[in-house]
């Protein structure tokens, strides 16, 4: 009997566990420059790009929560359009629906969408073209990670472009958390957007399964934290790219055994990406909104920024598009 217990103990398969990291920024709302904190200098399109491209060959997976346009203030997608979206091309795997992504109109969001190869998701969200996918399954190391999004409740009130349509928050996550979990068999399911903190908090009591949720929309900078009475773990990066949070998975046997989390300051210590080749992507924008240009100006006095609208352009026009890259390097003004 000794003999025979000793065999199965040599035979049973042993289930390694794997490891993966999950990156995730969200309310950038076109703010492309490094701006001033009571922190510090936070923020910076080529700062959070160096970044998330390191990690990224490293292994991490990567995702925006949405809102990253913001039509008016700032000014900078009135002159750019989503010219950062393609540079994100191969670095983020998948994003969330925000409210403010169709603010120039459902035109120009098709024109963003099929500028991008990482889908935008959108569990709840029917667009002019159709519904946005509600989720997308991204196996890395061995696993299989199921990541969704949803819009929050308030997006009737909030987006006002005609053609889009949203359902209710919860049963979109019930029955996407379920084809995760049931049809897709992950091992692990993420949400990465978009709505409340408060409503985070009501669907992961109301939808057990969802192992990790990215804060977003009320732009809060949250530590990593479980969401009471739940097996739910939260993090919220604040906006405007100030920070990235960072969640290290370890999963054995099909399910989450460990989670660690931290935020992790978009400042001048992160290195830049300088790639020259970002202005040939941004040129494939064909972005159908015109705008009044904006100029950028350094105020040395005051120590500050000013944008003054002069004349009307396109925003897609390559001699821009350079000045943008430079800029959000840094490369044309000084802290």
């Amino acid at each position: 009997m000794r003999r025979l217990l000793l065999l199965l103990a040599f035979t049973l398969p042993v289930h390694a566990a794997a490891r993966v990291t999950l990156l995730h920024f969200s309310d950038y709302h076109s703010h492309a420059l490094p701006f001033y904190t009571e922190e510090g200098t936070r923020g910076g399109i080529a700062r959070a790009i160096g970044y998330l491209a390191r990690a990224k060959k490293d292994g991490a997976l990567v995702f925006s929560g949405g809102d990253m346009l913001n039509k008016g203030a700032p000014a900078w997608s009135d002159k750019y359009g989503c010219a950062e979206w393609p540079w994100l091309n191969g670095i983020v795997d998948a994003m969330a629906f925000g409210n403010h992504d169709p603010d120039y109109g459902a035109d120009a969001f098709a024109a963003c969408r099929a500028a991008v190869r990482y889908p935008i998701l959108g569990a709840n969200v029917t667009t002019p073209a159709g519904p946005l996918r509600p989720y997308v399954v991204l196996k890395k190391s061995g696993l299989r990670i199921g990541v969704f999004a949803v819009a929050g409740s308030d997006f009737p009130q909030l987006v006002k472009t005609p053609g889009f349509s949203f359902g209710d928050p919860v049963e979109a996550a019930r029955r996407t958390v379920t084809a995760l979990r049931e049809k897709e068999h992950v091992d692990a399911v993420i949400m990465i957007g978009h709505e409340h903190l408060e409503a985070d908090n009501r669907l992961a009591a109301a939808v057990p399964g969802i192992d990790v949720i990215f804060g977003t929309h009320s732009h809060l900078k949250r530590p990593f934290t479980q969401i009471p009475g739940t097996s739910t773990w939260s993090i919220s990066p604040s906006q405007y790219l100030t920070y990235i949070s960072r969640i290290d998975l370890t999963i054995t046997d099909h399910r989450v055994t460990a989670v660690r989390g931290e935020l992790v300051p978009v400042d001048e210590y992160l290195p830049a990406d300088i790639s020259d080749d970002k202005w040939g992507r941004s040129q494939a924008v064909n972005f159908p909104y015109t705008a009044p240009a904006v100029d950028l100006d350094y105020d040395r006095t005051n120590n500050k920024y000013i944008y003054t609208t002069t004349r009307t352009t396109n925003p897609t026009r390559v001699d821009v598009l350079q000045s943008v890259w430079r800029v959000s390097l840094g490369l044309q003004y000084d802290f």
